[in-house]
């Protein structure tokens, strides 16, 4: 069960309660850029991750754009479907990806059937309420190179695994992106990144971040736990 990511309730049910959520899922591939949804969509369905990484962004009213979330296989998203409420941000993935869809009818259904599902949904809420907490923490009370090595752990511990059960090193991420995440310019962290690259840290080309030396980067972010 520890080797559950946080962000995956559904694996983390009995084995007879997961089989029975499988068994109504459907399953659908998406290319890479093609919206999963939009902020404002209508939400009638949960989703998780199979295969690929979405990322989670947010456009302010002054067209800024922040990136707030990676997730990879196991994952699960779209959860404002429980509430039958718009969606919240954008979902978009890297490259190209496969869903299993859990129609919102079917959930209801299965969570009368199931107090199993309501226990793993309040632990994956609380998760994510800490999550955010510790991200407001980091972006009011530390500086640019902190933040950044701990978002990109984040991004990294969101994402998961590698297919082959490995742990990812790697992000299909803009620096502009990146950038927005932290609360900061591209010219900002491309500096730190460049500082970084010297030392053996991390390597960026073309839209993809890997981290080579990942126990130094968590001494930077001062955060053994990420």
């Amino acid at each position: 069960m520890s080797d559950i990511p946080e962000t995956n309730w559904i694996d983390r049910l009995p084995p007879h309660v997961r089989d029975e959520v499988r068994s109504v899922m459907t399953r659908r591939r998406f290319t890479a850029g093609q919206p999963i949804y939009h902020g404002g969509d209508t939400s009638d369905t949960i989703y998780q991750v199979v295969r690929g990484t979405v990322l989670f962004r947010e456009l302010s009213e002054d067209g800024q754009e922040t990136l707030y979330a990676a997730v990879g296989p196991g994952g699960c998203i779209g959860h404002t479907a429980i509430l039958g409420v718009p969606r919240v941000g954008t979902a978009t993935p890297t490259e190209e990806t496969e869903l299993d869809c859990l129609q919102r009818d079917d959930f209801e259904r299965l969570r009368d059937l199931h107090p199993a599902i309501d226990r793993a949904l309040v632990r994956w809420a609380i998760h994510h309420v800490l999550e955010a907490i510790r991200a407001l923490h980091e972006l009011k009370t530390h500086d640019l190179s902190r933040r950044l090595a701990y978002q990109i752990l984040l991004l990294l511990r969101y994402a998961g695994p590698t297919p082959d059960g490995t742990e990812r090193d790697t992000l299909a991420i803009s620096q502009e992106t990146l950038a927005a995440s932290v609360g900061a310019t591209r010219q900002g962290i491309s500096r730190i990144i460049r500082e970084w690259s010297a030392a053996g840290l991390v390597h960026c080309h073309y839209g993809h971040f890997r981290v080579l030396n990942v126990k130094r980067l968590r001494q930077v972010a001062q955060d053994p736990a990420v």
